[in-house]
Formats: C-alpha cells, sequence, structure tokens
C-alpha cells in the first residue's frame, strides 16, 4: 500500500518506520502490533494519568485509537503529514477529551493539532499538549475579564506603547493608560492564581 504523505520523502522527520507502522495496522499485522504497543502504551498511561485518568482507561483509549487508525489506512486517500507518534497522540488526545466532556471532568473544549510539531522525542509531545491545556484555559480566564480588561492587555500584549494605548482607548493621559494596565494586568494574574485548575496544569 502506498501512503499519501505531503513532506516524505523529502522530510526525513517522517521515517520508513512511521509507514511501517501504518501498514502493519491496517495488516493487523499482530507482532508489529505489540511492538507498538511496547513503544507507545506507556506514553499515552502518562498522558492519561496527568488527567484525571488511570491505567485501565488509558488501555482502552489505546485500543480504540488503534481501532480508529485502523479504519483509517483502509481508505486509498488516507493521509498523514508527520510522524506516527504524533498521529497516534492526536487521536488518543480527542478520545480522552470527549470521554472527559462525557464524565464532567472538564467542560471547556481543548482543541488541538500536534501534525505540525517536531516529533523526534515523544516526550515532547506530552509537554506540548499540556502547554496547550494551558493556553486553552489562561484564554477562558482572560475572557471573563471586563471588554476594557481585554482590549487593554489585547494591545499590551501586541506590544502597542502607552501613549497608543490611551489615544485608541480615549484615555486622558498614557499616565492614566499605564494605571488602568496594572490595575487589570493584576486582577487577571489574581483570577489566574485562584483557578485550581489552572494551578493543576502548572505543576
Amino acid at each position: 500500500m502506498s501512503f499519501n504523505l505531503t513532506s516524505h520523502p523529502n522530510n526525513p522527520k517522517v521515517s520508513d518506520t512511521c509507514v511501517q507502522n501504518f501498514e502493519a495496522i491496517r495488516q493487523s499485522d499482530e507482532r508489529a502490533i505489540m511492538a507498538i504497543y511496547r513503544e507507545y502504551l506507556p506514553l499515552v498511561k502518562n498522558y492519561i494519568r496527568r488527567r484525571k485518568g488511570n491505567e485501565e482507561e488509558a488501555r482502552d483509549i489505546f485500543q480504540q485509537a488503534l481501532m480508529i487508525i485502523y479504519k483509517n489506512v483502509q481508505s486509498p486517500d488516507f493521509t498523514f503529514r508527520k510522524s506516527f507518534g504524533a498521529y497516534l497522540m492526536t487521536v488518543c488526545r480527542n478520545l480522552w477529551s470527549k470521554e472527559l466532556r462525557k464524565m464532567n471532568r472538564i467542560t471547556n473544549e481543548l482543541p488541538l493539532d500536534v501534525f505540525e510539531i517536531e516529533t523526534g522525542d515523544l516526550e515532547r509531545i506530552d509537554d506540548y499538549l499540556e502547554e496547550q491545556e494551558k493556553v486553552q484555559l489562561f484564554d477562558k480566564i482572560f475572557n471573563t475579564l471586563p471588554q476594557e480588561a481585554q482590549k487593554v492587555l489585547t494591545l499590551y500584549f501586541e506590544g502597542k506603547k502607552m501613549r497608543e494605548i490611551a489615544e485608541i482607548m480615549g484615555y486622558a493621559s498614557e499616565g492614566y493608560a499605564k494605571k488602568r494596565k496594572c490595575v487589570f494586568q493584576k486582577k487577571l494574574i489574581a483570577m489566574i492564581q485562584e483557578n485550581g485548575a489552572f494551578g493543576e496544569l502548572v505543576c
């Protein structure tokens, strides 16, 4: 079977091993699939445990992911852009997010596409996923601020000078703009510090 690779063979990060793993799943090669279990299941267990799950749930998610991949690779139009590990972790992560929402363990959706990250070191996938959750949760907290605060801080984060912020916001002076920015920034920091879920992700 010939897989559609958007960057292979010119991209060395998509190795022949990646193709072999997909092909092993397509052909239900038990020996090769066991090797996939040995290599990738520990990473999935670690990911699930750190996100309110247990080992049994991790194994179920892993098996569901392989079934989804099996179904996907049957299509002659099947395409993947990066490594097998990144593809597998994306499927596992999406499955677990859905499971958490069903169990009401989290309420916010955390969309993610890890295909674009470098995947030579699989631990970096897990780090990337956690970082994305922190970013998503930060955005959720940020969006609860008053509109004025959001606008001022957004302008500040974009690198606008206090003089420019004062003009855009219609403030009387640069000094007043700076004062308002500090008030809003302290409020945001306090809200982040008070959020237990954000604290769990940071730890």
